[in-house]
């Protein structure tokens, strides 16, 4: 059993924007995003604005259909390696650099924060 991975993401727009709000918010639930939360924040004096936070759970690739706890190729292709875990039967979050020659785990994938006030 593994434990779920999230990533995060923000909409924002003036409060007088919902409509187009609702709007991204349906189509980013059409792509897996679900809400979170939302807040009203004061961006300058006068102006508010409303803040919908978003989530979706990251999916990693499928298992390598081998045995034995090893690194292979990254299949995300964002590290040159990832280790596979045969006795959870998942790819973890351990990555590693060839170039560096460093080991690390790698953060959940971030996503540009949508300003519905551009679109």
């Amino acid at each position: 059993m593994t434990v779920p991975q999230w990533e995060f993401m923000y909409v924002q727009a003036p409060t007088n924007m919902m409509k187009q709000v609702m709007e991204n918010a349906n189509k980013l639930g059409a792509v897996g995003w679900e809400p979170v939360g939302i807040a009203s924040a004061d961006k300058t004096i006068g102006i508010n604005s409303n803040v919908l936070i978003m989530k979706r759970r990251i999916e990693f690739p499928p298992p390598l259909p081998t045995t034995g706890e090893h690194w292979q190729p990254d299949p995300t292709g964002r590290f040159d390696q990832r280790r596979f875990d045969p006795s959870l039967g998942v790819w973890t979050a351990e990555v590693a650099t060839m170039a560096t020659k460093k080991v690390t785990v790698d953060p959940p994938h971030m996503v540009t924060p949508l300003d519905v006030t551009s679109t």
